[in-house]
């Protein structure tokens, strides 16, 4: 694992520790980044996360990097808000939250981000879904055709859904509660019969410390009016999923006061299973 260090922030909420990079560096066509070393040409096959997701378990909603500043990193991707204001899907590079209220907005990339997942998304692989999959037989349909299951995936479903769940969460206001506390008081959303897109990553089982080990995906329908946090899913007509194999993981890690005192060596798979899916 190689650091580097990240551009100086002026705001003290910019302050970041750096980019800590892992995962293996392969030539292959896929998710673009900027170039770790002291070079400007691109990476190829480069997801950038701000934040972990144990971060976010350990509640630490305060945003640390605006998206504006990771517009080189992605025009894919999910999210939230400083103060865990909803959920944030990037799709064709466009900012979207689903409010607690279920409202989709357009965002100004100005705000910030305690947590997100970003790729430039290039797909290289597509798989066809069959309908009448709920979402645990799609997600593993998919890791069934994954070339390389080591390595992390940033993961495009687009069709038409049968049946779908989503969720949402409000601001929070310090003392900030766990999420796991927060999922407890979430805002659902289901609907039918419904044309959109998934917006996804598949990260393997022994990268669970920075992101969702298997599937963490959000959801847009293709008329911005629905979505969120995917709860469950049933597939419908014309569902193909497109998938980009990348190699690269690029890790903004907090060097914020309360991220210095968050215990994240505890183990919080069992968080991670109770926010993430439906029960």
């Amino acid at each position: 694992m190689d650091e580097m260090k990240g551009k100086t922030m002026n705001k003290k909420s910019d302050r970041l520790a750096g980019i800590v990079l892992a995962g293996l560096v392969l030539a292959v066509s896929g998710c673009r980044g900027p170039n770790p070393s002291c070079c400007d040409a691109p990476v190829l096959d480069t997801v950038t996360q701000v934040s972990s997701y144990n971060g976010l378990l350990a509640a630490l909603y305060d945003g640390v990097i605006s998206y504006d500043k990771l517009a080189e990193y992605g025009d894919f991707g999910l999210g939230t808000f400083d103060k865990m204001d909803g959920e944030m899907v990037m799709l064709d590079s466009v900012l979207y939250q689903v409010d607690f209220n279920g409202k989709v907005n357009v965002m100004d990339p100005s705000l910030l981000t305690p947590y997100a997942t970003l790729c430039n998304f290039k797909a290289d692989q597509e798989i066809k879904i069959p309908a009448g999959l709920s979402y645990d037989e799609a997600s593993k349909l998919i890791e069934s055709k994954l070339k390389n299951p080591n390595t992390p995936y940033a993961i495009r479903i687009d069709g038409t859904f049968a049946a779908i769940k989503c969720r949402s969460v409000p601001a929070q206001e310090k003392p900030y509660p766990p999420l796991a506390e927060i999922a407890k008081s979430q805002s659902i959303f289901e609907d039918n019969n419904v044309q959109g897109t998934v917006v996804g990553f598949r990260y393997p089982k022994y990268a669970g410390a920075l992101n969702v080990p298997g599937f963490h995906c959000h959801f847009l329908n293709d008329t911005r009016s629905f979505g969120g946090h995917i709860l469950g899913f049933t597939t419908g007509d014309d569902v193909v999923a497109k998938v980009d194999r990348c190699t690269r993981l690029n890790v903004y890690i907090p060097d914020t006061e309360e991220a210095r005192k968050a215990d994240l060596d505890r183990d919080r798979s069992a968080d991670v299973n109770a926010v993430n899916r439906s029960k």
